[in-house]
Order: structure tokens, then sequence, then C-alpha cells
């Protein structure tokens, strides 16, 4: 019986909180306090972290499903549950529709319906997401989009669509999406090798010994966009210089990168420092 539930837990990697934390519940945080920056919308804060647990268990379920031949050929993903047989896809299958079922009561018990159809493309960007790594080099941009539609999904929830500073907040959506590019080209470059031996793709392999270069532009893309939040909303001198921490930071990261050293690249990736410091210059506005 433990042994089945440990399977489920590492299928939803619940043993591995930060990816939730990176994916789902810090970027539905930046919309939610950059819509309602007056006051800290702990209902809503805890209703996303709950919503965003369960949609990001189902998006993992539903990746090992389709990717279960490949996992169990790459040394990092070969223990998973359904690439040993330690649950069967069927059983994934109606675990994966349980979790769909607990997110879609938190949506239509209680969220506005004005969040309604945002989640049909939130789910349409997750269904997408894992089969990118087989036609294109470029499936972390896809998971940008994908996982940092929390950002818009947070902001429509605490405030309707006119009354929303859009150009803002598209570009926090797209500093989300930047940043997913290079905390995820770093995490890919653990797979790297294996990668190249099964045919997938991605950003660590095309960016190939120009990797460095490719996190300063994406990061730089990021940090852009978020002084145009900033302008957007004529941010005072605390968010500024808050993103000023970050960008020192993410410097030197980027700087002391060893991209042939996995162990390394994982403790950046499970790092979530700069979403941290996001929500803190949004929380400053």
């Amino acid at each position: 019986m433990f042994s089945s539930v440990n399977a489920y837990i590492r299928l939803t990697r619940l043993d591995r909180p930060i990816g939730v934390l990176l994916l789902y519940i810090l970027p539905c945080w930046w919309g939610i306090t950059f819509a309602a920056p007056d006051s800290l919308n702990l209902k809503f804060l805890f209703l996303f972290a709950i919503g965003a647990t369960l949609i990001r268990g189902a998006g993992c379920t539903f990746n090992d499903l389709v990717d279960r031949d490949i996992d169990a050929q790459v040394a990092r993903t070969k223990t998973r549950p359904l690439a040993t047989g330690e649950l069967s896809p069927r059983q994934a299958f109606i675990f994966f529709c349980l979790q769909c079922l607990g997110g879609l009561a938190i949506l239509v018990f209680f969220l506005p319906p004005r969040c309604w159809p945002l989640s049909l493309v939130e789910l349409t960007l997750l269904a997408l997401y894992p089969f990118m790594k087989r036609i294109t080099y470029w499936p972390q941009l896809i998971l940008g989009f994908a996982m940092n539609f929390g950002v818009i999904f947070g902001a429509v929830a605490v405030a309707p669509y006119e009354a929303i500073n859009w150009v803002p907040l598209l570009s926090l959506y797209g500093a989300g999406i930047a940043w997913t590019m290079g905390y995820d080209t770093i995490y890919a470059l653990q797979d790297k090798e294996d990668d190249l031996k099964i045919g997938v793709k991605s950003t660590a392999i095309r960016f190939g010994d120009h990797i460095k270069h490719a996190l300063g532009i994406s990061y730089g893309i990021m940090f852009s966009l978020l002084m145009v939040v900033g302008y957007g909303v004529k941010a005072g001198i605390a968010y500024y210089g808050i993103l000023g921490v970050g960008i020192l930071i993410t410097t030197i990261q980027v700087v002391y990168l060893n991209p042939t050293n996995p162990s390394q690249c994982q403790k950046i990736f499970a790092n979530p420092y700069l979403g941290w410091l996001i929500w803190g210059a949004l929380l400053s506005l």
C-alpha cells in the first residue's frame, strides 16, 4: 500500500514541490498581486496554491503518460513510476482525471465565471507541451506560455477585464515566459547527452556552445519586460531596487554556470529566489 502511495506522490512530483512553486504558484501570485496591489488577497492566494498543485500534478501525470517510453531511456527519469511499471497507464489516466476534477471544482465553485474560458486556453497549452520536444527545439518556450498563463488567470480572478492595465500585465506574462526559458534550459542541460542519443529536442541542445549567451538574452528580455511593468504602473524606487538585486544575482549565476555539471544545473534550477523577488517587487507597488 505504501509503495503505491509513494508511486502516486512521485508521479505528481509532490516529493519535489519546487516545480509547482516555479511553474504555477508564483506566476499566479504575480497576477493576483499585480491586479489587486492595494490588498493581499489571501483567499485567492490560497485557492490558486491548491488549484495550481492539482493542475501541476495533472500536467506531470499527462506528461509521463506521453513520455513513458522516452523516460525509460533517460538516466534522470528512468525511475519514474510509469517508466518502471510501478503504475499502469490506466491507473495514471484515472488519477489524471481525478486531479482535473479537483481543479474543475475549484474553478466552478470558487472562481468567477470570467475565469472559465481561460481554463480552456491553459489546458490546451498543457496538452501541447509534452509533444513539443518531438517536433521542435523550443519546447521550453511552449512551457513558458503554458506555465505562466497563471499570471493572466490570477489577474482576471481578482479584477474584471476592463479594470486591468493590460500592457504591463502582458509584459509581466512575457517576463514569466522568458524566466521559464532560462531556468528550464538550465534544467534540460541535465538530460542533454541522453536527449541527443534518443533524438529528443530542447533549447539546451539548440543553443549548443552559446548556452550562456542565450541565457543572458533570455534573462535580459525578462528584466526588460519587468521594467516595462514598472513604467506602466509608475512603480517606485523599491520596485526597481528589488529588480536590481535580481539582475545582480542572476548575472552571477549565469557567469558561474557549468553546463556540463548536472548537479550544479539542478541546484540552480531548484532555486525559486528570482520568482520570490519578482513577487516582492510587485508587493511594493
